[in-house]
């Protein structure tokens, strides 16, 4: 019954709107098989190439992150991207903290209670201090999360 509605609806269809909704359909509609063939491999080819690299660059920004926590002693718990942004770029919270103490006695030239609600807001303290190993983890760490922002950019 199902299927006998259904086909009705996709033989009554237009073929441009069909096409619009899924590449292809339109011309399976008119009976250009291989026309059709044509277009939905290319469409699941795109698709397929867009979840493979969303796939793989989640799975290595991951694996980046289970490696900071091994090697620089990063909070698990921590999901902010900044905070891993920052290990990145500092080799410890400690070198991090004083950046954003630099930040705040800019911002805030004349104002010690502004400037310490900046620095506890922003800045990474007790269980979201980390430090790094050796310098060619925090390198590797940098390689791991620059190839994963590479596989995410190109899937977008």
């Amino acid at each position: 019954m199902f299927l006998g509605i259904s086909l009705i609806i996709f033989q009554a269809m237009n073929p441009i709107f069909a096409s619009a909704i899924i590449p292809g359909l339109g011309e399976l509609i008119q009976g250009e098989k291989s026309k059709a063939r044509s277009f939905f491999v290319i469409e699941g080819s795109i698709w397929l190439t867009y979840l493979g690299f969303n796939y793989f660059g989640h799975k290595i920004d991951q694996s980046a992150k289970v490696f900071a926590i091994d090697h620089a002693g990063a909070n698990p718990a921590q999901r902010d991207a900044e905070y891993f942004d920052a290990l990145e770029s500092y080799f410890s919270s400690d070198d991090h903290n004083l950046g954003v103490e630099r930040d705040a006695s800019w911002l805030y030239p004349d104002d010690p209670q502004r400037q310490q609600e900046y620095i506890q807001e922003h800045g990474y303290f007790d269980s979201d201090a980390w430090g790094w190993d050796t310098l060619s983890n925090q390198t590797d760490y940098w390689r791991r999360r620059k190839s994963a922002r590479e596989n995410l950019r190109r899937a977008s």
